[in-house]
């Protein structure tokens, strides 16, 4: 779905495409750049041309020494080569996604590690020298700080973690001024807005479209300047377990998250390619709220909203009218194109 659907979003005002990366579907591309007759292959898992930017999610942090670390050596490998993708497309900008939703689990040894960094000046110029020999031996253009989320008592945050991710954001800033690297932030719900823009290119919103507008709003309020912001969509779906299969509106009760995707092998989490096959092999007719500019459809005691061509140029549309001028997927090993 991206070469087309970003297209009919009319790239010539589309000044940022993001698209992320995981490791395992960079492996795949770079495993077939090997071959010159099988470029177009990768073109398909990485559609030339269509990006400006890919996010190769995710690197870690070591939570003891609070520097950016790969992982394994399998993540050296891939990150060693990347750059190739380069070949094709020069003017491309490969950034590294730091964080992630699951680096703040309450069980994992990182779900302290983004407050610790930002807790002190010292922590903060060890994190951002790693970062700095990082860009330099892989040749990467940027990172994104995905922290999820600052002060959320359920996401391990803690009460200075906003006046701290503002000085994070402002000695990077001020460390990579002049230099060669980008910085990006993911924007949670309830985020202080005390961030200056002038210490952070861009942020993310990744929502549906009702609750964005209103994160849009907040930051029209502030004098965010939109072209700083970079709207989130994604190729895959959220899906529930209705408690009464005779209610499937929005607003109804739901019992628990919907039955894992054959692909997806997570509960409560569908694929768009699962979600046209269902719709194909139950003879589904998907409903459109064009409000929230998404369309859903049910089956049994199954429900899930869920994105398409139309309801992108929709959301399209949407971010057109309010001069954002950049769009970032989730994911592109998603991607049913």
């Amino acid at each position: 779905m991206a070469r087309g659907t970003l297209a009919k979003l009319d790239s010539a005002e589309l000044r940022k495409t993001f698209v992320a990366t995981q490791r395992s579907n960079v492996r795949l591309a770079l495993t077939r750049l090997r071959s010159p007759k099988s470029l177009a292959t990768m073109n398909r898992a990485i559609p030339y041309g269509t990006y400006t930017h890919i996010n190769f999610a995710f690197a870690t942090i070591n939570p003891r020494t609070l520097e950016i670390d790969i992982g394994n050596a399998n993540t050296k490998d891939m990150l060693e080569r990347i750059g190739s993708l380069k070949l094709l497309q020069p003017d491309l900008e490969i950034w590294v996604a730091v964080g992630g939703w699951s680096f703040n689990d309450p069980w994992q040894p990182t779900h302290t590690t983004f407050s610790d960094i930002a807790s002190s000046k010292e922590s903060q110029d060890r994190f951002i020298k790693s970062v700095m020999r990082f860009m330099a031996t892989y040749g990467f253009d940027g990172i994104d700080i995905d922290w999820e989320y600052p002060v959320a008592d359920d996401r391990s945050g803690k009460p200075d973690d906003y006046k701290n991710f503002v000085s994070l954001m402002k000695n990077m800033r001020n460390t990579f001024k002049g230099g060669f690297m980008g910085i990006g932030g993911a924007l949670g719900n309830g985020i202080s807005l005390t961030l200056p823009a002038s210490h952070c290119p861009f942020v993310n919103a990744h929502t549906n479209m009702t609750d964005i507008q209103e994160g849009l709003d907040l930051l029209w309020r502030n004098d965010i300047d939109p072209d700083k912001v970079v709207f989130g969509m994604s190729y895959y779906s959220r899906s529930f377990q209705l408690a009464n299969p005779g209610c499937s509106e929005p607003k109804c009760i739901v019992a628990s998250a919907g039955e894992a995707g054959s692909c997806s092998n997570t509960v409560g989490v569908l694929l768009h390619a699962e979600i046209q096959d269902i719709v194909k092999e139950k003879k589904l007719a998907p409903k459109l709220y064009r409000d929230e500019a998404v369309k859903a459809i049910h089956w049994d005691n199954q429900w899930v909203s869920f994105d398409d061509l139309a309801t992108w140029r929709l959301k399209g549309n949407s971010i057109r009218s309010q001069c954002i001028k950049g769009v970032m997927v989730w994911v592109i090993s998603q991607d049913d194109d």
